[in-house]
């Protein structure tokens, strides 16, 4: 019965840093949702803002990269002009 007893103690000594940072961070959670829970209209207006920043720079990632795209069609279009004047310009044509 005494190893029974000793391996119960060990198991509590090994297990005993996870119980303690579970219970840490369900008390973080609680303070967490206490905070949001107090201060609701603040906690939304806050991530609200947040996504509407983080849509802005998606949006304006996009049409950077579409301008990027514009250029480089029109300069290979223009590119393709000259080339194709240069072939007619050739004498030996």
């Amino acid at each position: 019965m005494s190893r029974v007893f000793k391996y119960v103690q060990d198991v509590a000594d090994l297990a005993e840093p996870y119980v303690r940072n579970a219970s840490e961070y369900a008390a973080n959670t609680v303070q967490y949702a206490g905070d949001c829970v107090r201060n609701a209209g603040n906690c939304v207006r806050k991530k609200k803002k947040a996504i509407r920043r983080r849509n802005f720079f998606a949006r304006l990632n996009g049409i950077i990269q579409f301008s990027a795209n514009v250029v480089l069609m029109i300069a290979a279009v223009i590119a393709l002009i000259i080339a194709v004047s240069e072939y007619f310009n050739r004498k030996d044509v």
